[in-house]
């Protein structure tokens, strides 16, 4: 099977597309702390697995302690390397916390964006909402990540989105000239 010269130039256009860097840059949002899940979720494991295996116990213990924590530990490796959001030209991903609860939102039925400030007792918390016509999703931005991710993140989503976008970060001290 031979292409026509007008097949042969769509599929390099389409390819040529896929592979723009407009495609595949974008936004990213990190996790609260890429260590956390590391630390906190094997930390305690291993000190309670000392104990228990301290003493001499039956086979099927060693192997239910050895597969949550095997568990867990592919946990925090799939955390520490993937973000909590990523927005490109044609997709805003959610990465939960599981590695099968991925979200994926097209860019062209996002209704709204907002980034929001709530004053808590002694800290400010900040959240992404990416509303669409069927869900709202949520990503909380951790104080550790707020100073170097939201100037960018306010600039980018801006641009991205438009007047779809809103945001109240006067309260951080940022500059807010789309709301």
């Amino acid at each position: 099977m031979s292409l026509t010269p007008e097949q042969a130039e769509i599929i390099a256009e389409q390819i040529l597309n896929e592979a723009s860097p407009d495609r595949t840059s974008g936004i990213t949002v990190p996790r609260f702390s890429r260590f956390a899940g590391l630390l906190f979720g094997i930390l305690p494991w291993a000190w309670i697995l000392r104990h228990i295996f301290a003493a001499p116990r039956d086979w099927w213990i060693y192997l239910l302690f050895g597969t949550v924590v095997a568990s867990m530990f592919v946990m925090a490796v799939y955390q520490f390397f993937t973000p909590l959001l990523r927005i490109n030209k044609t997709d805003c991903i959610y990465y939960s916390y599981w590695p099968w609860g991925k979200k994926i939102i097209r860019v062209e039925d996002v209704e709204h964006v907002f980034l929001t400030t709530t004053l808590i007792i002694r800290a400010t918390s900040v959240e992404l909402m990416i509303q669409t016509n069927e869900r709202l999703v949520k990503v909380y931005i951790s104080r550790y990540m707020r100073h170097p991710t939201l100037p960018t993140l306010h600039k980018n989503l801006a641009a991205r989105f438009g007047d779809r976008y809103r945001s109240d970060l006067g309260i951080l001290g940022f500059q807010n000239s789309d709301s």
